[in-house]
């Protein structure tokens, strides 16, 4: 298939990376210490460095699987949510009307409890029944079989939600976004088991692979 007519994912990791010029993480918070494993910084995990991490993954296996990745985010600024949105915009308004009606956003972040327990994936959508909730129902299927492969892998569910069990929230950029459009919280970084797979490159891939075959499933 030509490039220009392949499906797209957007994807968007949340918050800052680490600036190269002096070593420093760009967001102030989104980080937890775990004593005894070895992160980012030491024993502290930045959210935002696991988020690009998980993009990066995202990307290759967008790429493997005949769909066209655009990052959205910067290496390491911490862009302001309305720059994603509207950079999201900009170029969904750029595409033929075929690769519109076969494109979605994907937002990848890691979540964050003051209960060190808390842990799990799951999935947020704006609030109301849209075409973004079958999205988030397939990629829910798509981890529950994870959680079969991958050991200490766990999913949250809604049991209240329509149809898929996605968490409903209008956060800024799925709100904005001009197609169907689900945030993933990939786990707790508060958690020492999720950040445990949050820094499994093995991990990323296979929770890649996932999302690219929700996807393909999706726009079928």
């Amino acid at each position: 298939m030509p490039e220009l007519l392949k499906p797209v994912i957007f994807i968007v990791a949340g918050h800052g990376g680490i600036n190269p010029a002096n070593g420093q993480y760009t967001t102030n918070g989104k980080r937890a210490s775990h004593s005894g494993i070895k992160l980012h910084d030491k024993s502290t995990f930045f959210e935002g460095v696991g988020n690009r991490h998980a993009a990066l993954y995202l990307a290759a296996a967008c790429i493997e699987n005949g769909i066209v990745p655009i990052l959205v985010h910067d290496d390491f600024a911490d862009l302001s949510l309305s720059k994603r949105a509207n950079k999201i915009k900009q170029i969904y308004s750029t595409l033929p009307p075929y690769v519109r009606a076969r494109c979605a956003v994907i937002e990848l972040h890691s979540d964050a409890a003051t209960t060190a327990d808390a842990r799990g994936a799951a999935t947020f959508t704006t609030t109301g029944n849209t075409r973004s909730d079958i999205l988030a129902a397939f990629l829910l299927t798509e981890f529950d079989a994870l959680q079969q492969t991958v050991s200490g892998f766990q999913v949250r569910r809604n049991s209240t939600t329509y149809l898929s069990g996605d968490y409903e929230k209008n956060f800024a950029i799925i709100t904005a976004a001009p197609c169907p459009a689900v945030l993933i919280e990939m786990g707790f970084f508060t958690n020492t088991d999720d950040v445990k797979l949050l820094i499994d490159g093995s991990f990323y891939r296979q929770l890649a692979q996932s999302i690219t075959h929700a996807f393909l499933s999706f726009i079928v």
